[in-house]
This record gives C-alpha cells, structure tokens and sequence, in this order.
C-alpha cells in the first residue's frame, strides 16, 4: 500500500509546485472576474494540455494545472502516487483560489473521487465547477505520441511522459482509457465534448464554443 504523506510533506509539495508553475509563466497576473474551475480532461494524445494552455490564453485571471505535475514531483522524490497526487492538487488549487484565481484543471476527471476533490474545493469558494472533455480517433492519438516522442526527451514538471520501456504499453491502453472516459461522460453535469481530429485552430474554436456556452466568454 502507498504510504499516504503528512501535512508537512505535502505542504512542501505544494510550494515547490506553485514555484515551479511561476518559472512557467503558468500563473495569471490578474485576478478572475468570475471564479471557477475548469476540469480538461481526454485520453493520451486527445490534446487536453493543449486545450489547457489554449484556454488559459482565452479566460484572464486563470491559473493552468496539471495532476501529472504533482506525478512528477513524488516520482523525483522517489514517493508513491496512490491518492498522493489528488492531496498535493487540492492544497495548490485551494491556494489558487484564496488568490482570487480561476483554475484550469487538466486531468482528475475520470473517476467520481478525483471529481469530488475538485468540487469540494470549489464549493469553499463559491467557484463554478464546469467539465470539458477532448477526445479523438485512438490510432490519430496514438501517431500524435509517436511523434511526441521522437525527440528522446525525458519527463519534466510540465511535459509528463511514459518511461521509454512502457512506451508501448501506453500507446495501448489508450483505447482502454478512453472507453473509460466515455463511460463516465454521461454522468458528469455541466460537460462539453469537443472533436480534436483536425487542427489546432479547429480546436481553438470548438473550445470558444465551449465556454461561450458555459458563460465564461466576457
């Protein structure tokens, strides 16, 4: 079983997170007009951290976070994942909140519990919840990870990867995690779906459909 880490561990985690999204440039300088969270989720090579980082160029004072940051900070520490990274999560979007900030969330949407994180979270400051799903063909997933990888490159805080010798095992359970997702679709409440098979501009714009939808366009 993985150990779960006390507060003063996971406080730690926590400040090097937000040091390491300041370096990044990752954090909005304004505060948010209107608070809220906004979960992207997707499959592997689905485009969601793409989305996230479109989205955060869209909607001023918003903050883009990634669960696989919290990921990559126990594994340099040599920790265990377990519920450990959803704990670190919620302390660092919290803080973002305290700070009049709205919140990109990437992952943390397939799973009930991950769900549940995020929205008590929300709750505490009165911040709007909305879900936003990116998908697309697995075998246009599974070339756009070919190409991702080509370049040899290792993880970093904000460019999570498979490690070289689970690189097949990965492009495999794309299908599997994305049959998971959706699963799950029909039971999340305020949800778009957005089709990521073409551009980046396409995506662009199915992505302001979105939000315009969720009133967060002003």
């Amino acid at each position: 079983m993985t150990e779960v880490l006390g507060p003063k561990i996971v406080t730690d985690l926590k400040e090097e997170f937000i040091s390491e999204l300041q370096k990044l440039g990752k954090i909005s300088t304004k505060k948010a007009r209107k608070q809220f969270v906004l979960v992207v989720g997707g499959f592997p090579g689905s485009g969601k951290t793409t989305a996230g980082e479109i989205l955060q160029s869209i909607l001023p004072g918003t903050v883009h976070i990634q669960s696989n940051n919290a990921r990559f900070l126990l594994s340099q520490k040599g920790l265990g994942y377990g519920r450990n990274p959803h704990r670190i999560v919620d302390v660092v979007l919290r803080h973002f909140l305290a700070q009049s900030l709205s919140v990109i969330m990437d992952g943390m949407i397939t799973e009930k519990e991950e769900r549940g994180t995020l929205e008590s979270a929300a709750r505490e400051f009165n911040a709007e919840v909305f879900y936003l799903v990116t998908t697309c063909h697995v075998i246009l997933a599974q070339e756009r990870a070919r190409a991702r990888y080509k370049d040899g490159k290792l993880s970093t805080f904000w460019d999570w990867r498979a490690k070289p010798e689970k690189f097949e095992e990965y492009l495999k359970s794309m299908q599997e995690r994305k049959d998971a997702l959706v699963r799950e679709v029909p039971s999340i409440p305020n949800i778009q779906v957005i089709e990521n098979n073409r551009t980046k501009d396409d995506l662009n714009r199915g992505l302001r459909r979105s939000i315009d939808l969720f009133g967060l366009i002003v």
